[in-house]
């Protein structure tokens, strides 16, 4: 079953180059780490124009989405709350309702790649288990730090109809939220 991500605006301002980048979403009153783009990029080359057509097939399209600061922030009880790839563990059930610590159940748990989906920081570097709840200056979260990163899912396909300016783009792949450092959790599948 497909997940439904409304993305809005995102779709029709796809341009020839080949990306869009939605406005800043999320984010809580004067909260600095607030607002986060969510951004969608196409190669230029995997644009495919059929000749006489209104639609053109998108293809290697890539989603990058950093969610709210709350959800790269300290948590109110537990380390922090954090964005992962996949689902926890191998089955998507961690088996109890426990913070994710740093010995082997916590780290079974997490996956900074999985499939077309990676957890990256603002340097595009994989997020490993033991950073998950640093700054981007590597220091431990406090109230208003908050880490730099974000989901990626590579590999979506779908069209653009030039006529209409409607779009849709889908991704084969799952990453999950994860708050108070384990204590509860969902993840996304499949986005669209």
């Amino acid at each position: 079953m497909k997940s439904l991500w409304v993305i809005g605006a995102l779709a029709a301002g796809l341009a020839a180059s080949g990306s869009i980048t939605g406005q800043p979403v999320g984010g809580s009153d004067g909260d600095p780490g607030g607002d986060v783009a969510i951004s969608v990029t196409i190669p230029v080359a995997s644009l495919d124009q059929t000749p006489g057509g209104d639609r053109t097939v998108l293809s290697n399209a890539m989603l990058a989405w950093g969610f709210n600061a709350e959800t790269r922030g300290k948590s109110y009880y537990g380390a922090c709350n954090f964005l992962m790839a996949g689902s926890p563990g191998t089955d998507g059930n961690a088996g109890r309702a426990a913070e994710w610590s740093p010995g082997d159940w916590g780290k079974d748990l997490y996956h900074g790649e999985s499939g077309n989906a990676k957890v990256v920081n603002s340097a595009g570097r994989l997020v490993p288990f033991e950073r998950r709840c640093l700054d981007p200056a590597g220091e431990p979260l406090t109230d208003s730090t908050y880490t730099d990163t974000q989901v990626q899912l590579t590999g979506g396909s779908g069209w653009r109809d030039s006529k209409t300016g409607q779009a849709r783009i889908e991704w084969d792949g799952t990453f999950t939220v994860v708050y108070y450092d384990g204590l509860t959790y969902f993840w996304v599948e499949d986005p669209v």
